[in-house]
């Protein structure tokens, strides 16, 4: 039984010192958790016994304080203490944000947890450092129109991830954080009007990078992907300096430019440039040009120069 406590401790809950009561310590405890880590975020998928205790503060590099976990109750309950806000209650069925750079208390009931463990980084891109208040992600959460999707995600990753190839896992754990990412933005009331057009950056580009070899994506297929009208869309770039145009322009070049670095040469370049969702080939060549200062076949005999230079004994 301590032997599993201990597993939970080293294993499940790093960020957390269990208090066991008299009641706690006598029980079984057995507990479960299995998920899979990439550089963006975890996928964790717990089970476990009645607990209780604090949690944790740790040095700045530890590596907790740069992660927030977003849950999803299955089975039975959790109360979150933070040392500056009142005590948040989830039970099955709702959402919970626990950040590990907030001391306090928690109590569980026996339960089973679904939780995505993410990068600071990426919260405050979508959000703004100064909404990163646990109760406050939960409530957009639940009140997104994309958490029923989000909770619908959690359960089928549950359920099929440990049969998908690495690949695959990690294409399914990117698709999780856009789509958290995009209840936050789309349910952000009472964010500045600053912070709410940074919010929609993130989300806009990773959509791009997913779509961007579809001739057909645009500006406005984007914003009506995002929930927003094409005004605001335009506005949120502007806001970072840039256009949205140009930011799917410069992502099909710069795929173009790795094909034609990568591909045989019997690979035309307008089948290269169909292959980045470029129509145009002759307005392709331009942009090219412009961006990297030759034309697409030029810079395919350079590469093909330096290669055969670096071969030649």
């Amino acid at each position: 039984m301590q032997d599993a406590r201990k597993f939970w401790r080293e294993v499940a809950a790093t960020d957390l010192t269990f208090v066991d009561s008299a009641k706690e310590a006598r029980i079984a405890f057995p507990a479960a958790v299995c998920g899979q880590e990439l550089r963006r975020a975890e996928f964790v998928d717990t089970r476990a016994e009645p607990a209780s205790g604090l949690r944790n503060v740790h040095p700045a590099d530890s590596g907790v304080l740069e992660c927030l976990s977003v849950g999803f109750i299955v089975e039975g309950g959790l109360v979150s203490d933070n040392a500056d806000v009142t005590a948040e209650k989830a039970v099955a069925g709702q959402f919970f944000v626990c950040d590990g750079a907030r001391p306090g208390g928690f109590r569980s009931k026996r339960d089973r947890a679904l939780y995505l463990v993410i990068r600071r980084e990426h919260l405050v891109d979508a959000c703004g450092e100064a909404c990163l208040d646990p109760p406050l992600l939960a409530t957009r959460m639940a009140t997104s129109p994309v958490g029923p999707l989000i909770r619908e995600q959690f359960l089928s990753m549950a359920r099929h991830f440990a049969r998908l190839t690495p690949i695959q896992q990690a294409f399914i754990l990117n698709q999780a954080v856009d789509l958290v990412l995009l209840a936050l933005v789309t349910s952000g009331k009472g964010l500045t009007e600053d912070l709410r057009l940074s919010s929609l950056v993130e989300p806009a580009r990773s959509y791009i990078v997913q779509n961007f070899r579809d001739p057909s994506l645009t500006p406005d297929r984007v914003a009506k992907a995002l929930g927003i009208s094409r005004a605001t869309l335009y506005r949120a770039f502007a806001h970072q300096g840039g256009g949205i145009a140009q930011v799917i322009r410069d992502a099909r070049l710069e795929k173009a430019k790795e094909l034609l670095e990568s591909s045989a040469r019997d690979v035309s370049i307008s089948e290269i440039a169909l292959q980045c969702g470029i129509l145009d080939t002759v307005n392709f060549s331009r942009q090219f040009r412009r961006r990297f200062g030759l034309s697409p076949t030029d810079h395919r005999l350079e590469r093909f120069s330096a290669t055969r230079r670096v071969n030649e004994p």
